[in-house]
């Protein structure tokens, strides 16, 4: 097949625009005409003798600038429909964007900082047409990102640690000794968030999924990996409960208005711990002594006891159960636990709510409340790591909840905007048990809402699993995710629609 090979830089800010903002009357021709930054364009050439390449730029009125070439490439100045079809080569015996001998390849610093797309383009009488897509990233800085330990016993998060503050610290945390196989869907009918609808990337083919992110209908096999992401921060924590122990590698993005600043991948190992005990819902009131060195957590009914150093470290551990024996919450030593002032914690609570108490799920939602809620107080601590919330469900409850095309999963009440909200959840059906990372104490609940099933994979993925900001109640914006980067990573098809727009803007 002929083509020719395209680099263009994408335009991060505007494309988040369209992700937070995607009504159709935001898509003008304007915007898709800048969603690929139209100031750096690489295109490669092919010349009588030699292959080279030019950077270019697209000015106002559609003509061609040259701003640099190396070898020979063959630029119509007014043109890019004829300049795309007199560099075709034929694609189908590979083409090395290397130069020839005796040039000089194209050099990053020619690039820039930022999220690009590399394209293999043609021409189709009049339409401009995308035959392959990928992206890459050209950052900042290096060496701003790192995990805390190469060596992590399951249970305990992978901490990953950034050098600098930005906007967003997000990682993604994938088993790297298996082999994947996927799904997306989407919906061609709007450019922007509502493009997106689910993922899934299956381990061994093994449909057993849960969502790695909370914000995102992404989907892995249980067992193989997680996400994180937050605002304003110069550490996260990837949880591990429920992984499988083994090689994992860590995707780390920093990310600054839009765009991703720095980027690091990193390999770590996953070993085996003894399980936590399960919590029993006999009390245990012991003050929070314990036994003063023993490492097993002190079990409590409705309140417990935090005992914690100056900064708010936790020194031991503590679950406390709820007087329904169903919900519990775990508080692991290590934690960084503050009252809404920011004072250390010094007791956590957990308390069901009556059904007529817990706040109304929105006209049209697709989620369900299952029937437990939980009060989780004092309202406004907040713990760093997060720590469990595990709701431990009877026998007859499990069965009735847990059926062929639904989900389990656990929202917290955001009393600001009066939504209810995801968080991170494992469901682990031999158990009985879903279990939620939470990071601050609100109200929570378990739902039930239709799982989208996979249909039989055709590709094979070989990156990191994307996570994208899935759409909220109406009225409700994203409070934080993934980076750009990592939606375009695994959905190119975005950039293609955004290119195939800029050209047809273009050619007007």
């Amino acid at each position: 097949m002929d083509g020719v090979n395209w680099i263009a830089k994408a335009n991060s800010t505007l494309i988040d625009q369209l992700i937070s903002n995607p009504s159709r009357g935001s898509l003008t021709p304007g915007m898709l005409q800048d969603l690929l930054d139209s100031k750096t364009m690489v295109l490669y050439g092919k010349g009588p003798a030699t292959n080279g390449y030019a950077i270019v730029s697209i000015d106002a009125s559609g003509g061609v600038v040259i701003k640099k070439q190396v070898g020979q490439v063959s630029v119509s100045s007014g043109n890019m429909p004829k300049t795309i079809r007199d560099n075709y080569v034929d694609l189908s015996t590979g083409f090395n964007t290397a130069t020839a001998p005796g040039l000089t390849p194209l050099q990053i610093s020619d690039l820039g900082q930022g999220e690009y797309a590399l394209l293999a383009v043609c021409m189709d009488n009049d339409r401009f047409g995308i035959i392959s897509a990928t992206t890459f990233e050209v950052t900042a800085r290096t060496g701003v990102l790192s995990t805390s330990a190469a060596t992590y016993l399951i249970g305990q998060p992978v901490v990953v640690n950034s050098a600098e503050q930005g906007d967003v610290l997000s990682a993604v945390l994938l088993n790297s000794a298996t082999t994947y196989t996927g799904n997306v869907t989407l919906d061609f009918t709007t450019l922007g968030k509502d493009t997106f609808k689910s993922a899934y990337l299956l381990a061994n083919g093994n449909q057993s999924v849960m969502k790695p992110y909370g914000k995102a209908n992404v989907w892995l096999t249980q067992g193989y990996g997680n996400a994180t992401a937050k605002k304003d921060a110069t550490s996260v924590s990837i949880p591990t409960d429920g992984l499988l122990p083994g090689t994992y590698r860590v995707y780390m993005f920093l990310e600054n208005a839009g765009n991703v600043t720095s980027y690091s991948e990193a390999t770590i190992t996953l070993t085996t711990v003894a399980p936590t005990p399960t919590p029993t819902a006999a009390p245990y009131h012991g003050g929070g002594s314990g036994g003063g060195g023993s490492s097993a957590p002190t079990t409590y009914t409705t309140t417990g006891t935090l005992l914690t150093s100056s900064s708010g470290t936790v020194l031991k551990s503590i679950i406390v159960n709820a007087n329904d024996n169903v919900g519990s919450v775990l508080v692991p030593i290590g934690t960084k636990a503050l009252d809404k002032d920011g004072n250390p914690l010094k007791s956590i609570s957990l308390s069901p709510l009556a059904g007529s108490d817990v706040p109304a799920v929105p006209t049209g939602a697709i989620f369900q409340f299952a029937g437990y809620a939980y009060e989780a107080g004092p309202a406004g601590a907040t713990f760093e790591p997060g720590i469990t919330l595990t709701f431990t469900l009877p026998d007859d409850v499990w069965e009735t909840l847990y059926l062929p095309g639904n989900q389990l999963t656990v929202k917290w009440y955001n009393p600001e905007t009066e939504l209810w909200e995801d968080i991170p959840v494992t469901v682990s059906p031999g158990s009985k048990t879903v279990t939620a990372t939470v990071t601050h104490f609100s109200i929570y609940a378990l739902f039930t809402e239709p799982m989208t099933t996979p249909v039989t994979p055709t590709e094979t993925a070989t990156t990191a699993p994307t996570t994208q900001t899935t759409t909220p109640p109406a009225g409700e914006q994203p409070a934080e995710g993934l980076p750009v980067t990592m939606i375009l990573s695994i959905f190119a098809v975005v950039v293609i629609i955004a290119a195939a727009g800029y050209f047809f803007m273009m050619r007007k």
